[in-house]
């Protein structure tokens, strides 16, 4: 270091010329070839070793001792010369050394900008990977798992015939023929639960009062779609008609009753069956004589047993009573392999008709 800055200060004042005095300038000289043999050494100012002498090339030497000679002689333009020599090839060296370090450090920043380029990269790439993953995800859990064995042993009779049922509904509609009802009504019986009963178990009576004939009207009409309906809710229910699709509708409905000889057309008796009539009822009235109606029932129960018989007549038998004078009846048409099905209602209907078993197919549809 100290050879280097006696080589600045060197070369600063001889180029200024303010280095007049030889003796300075001697010792100057000295410590310039010093330092010249030392950057030689450290290969600054490439000399070449010489094997021969063990030291460095004789021309360099050779110019150093002129310019000793010079500078004790005082020629000023000699040493000039050789001074601006060593001066420039030390600056040559000098570039020649930065230039290698420009280039080290321009191509270390675009080694930098590449690996920034390559993360950025990578991260792009992780998080596309990553929105990937989380797709798939959400369309695995969307679907339902499948039960396991354990699971489908402890469900229970009504929940598979649940599942069924809803697999069923989803499932496309397939025309099928509708099952064929058909009603039996005993109007006498009826007639008497709708007019005659006690005002405090009646439930038409206790909402609309007395005389609640001469004000409303019944619509006959609806009532085999009501039985209807409430029919298909339990075959929708029920498992021992699990799978079955076909509807059902009644096909013909009858009436049976009786009225006697002198009874008035205009009575609420005679007006109830004329409107049954005019909703395509068949009305089948018979003369009563004296004050019994023992025919009107054995006439339900033969029309019932007849049709049973009749190939495609009906599928389904509802009848419309609280009678247990008809048990007989329904008994025999089950035998028939024909389904029974039994309305009325809870004020007038005989317990024989709900409780007892092998007498109908569905439970009891009430009026109320």
């Amino acid at each position: 270091t100290k050879r280097k800055e006696l080589y600045d200060n060197f070369s600063g004042r001889h180029r200024n010329g303010t280095c007049k005095m030889i003796g300075i300038r001697t010792r100057q000289a000295l410590h310039f070839h010093h330092l010249y043999h030392y950057k030689k050494s450290t290969s600054i100012l490439s000399a070449k070793p010489n094997g021969d002498r063990g030291g460095f090339d004789k021309q360099n030497d050779d110019e150093a001792e002129d310019y000793l000679n010079n500078v004790a002689r005082g020629d000023d333009a000699s040493s000039s010369e050789y001074l601006d020599k060593m001066i420039a090839q030390a600056l040559e060296e000098e570039n020649s050394m930065e230039i290698p370090a420009t280039q080290q450090k321009q191509s270390s920043s675009h080694d930098g900008n590449s690996s920034l380029t390559t993360l950025e990269e990578t991260k792009k790439m992780i998080e596309q990977q990553q929105q990937q993953i989380n797709l798939l995800m959400k369309l695995v859990q969307s679907r339902q798992p499948l039960p396991t064995n354990t699971e489908r042993k402890t469900t229970s009779k009504k929940q598979r015939f649940q599942a069924s049922q809803a697999t069923v509904t989803q499932q496309k509609a397939i025309n099928v023929a509708p099952l064929k009802a058909m009603l039996f009504i005993d109007g006498t019986w009826l007639y008497y639960s709708l007019n005659t009963r006690d005002s405090g178990r009646d439930p038409v009576l206790r909402k609309f009062g007395r005389g609640w004939q001469n004000y409303y009207k019944v619509d006959w009409r609806v009532l085999p779609k009501l039985i209807c309906h409430q029919i298909e809710k339990q075959r929708n229910s029920k498992i021992t008609f699990a799978g079955s699709e076909r509807p059902i509708e009644v096909a013909r409905a009858m009436v049976f009753t009786s009225a006697k000889k002198d009874t008035d057309p205009n009575s609420i008796r005679m007006r109830m069956f004329r409107e049954m009539s005019n909703a395509n009822y068949d009305v089948h009235m018979m003369e009563t004589i004296g004050q019994g109606e023992k025919c009107v029932d054995i006439q339900l129960a033969v029309e019932m047993l007849h049709y049973a018989t009749v190939p495609n007549a009906y599928d389904v038998a509802i009848l419309l009573s609280g009678d247990k004078d008809f048990v007989p009846a329904l008994v025999r048409t089950r035998q028939k392999g024909k389904q029974l099905c039994i309305a009325s209602m809870k004020i007038g209907c005989n317990r024989v008709l709900y409780e007892s078993p092998h007498i109908r197919d569905y439970d009891v549809v009430w009026l109320e």
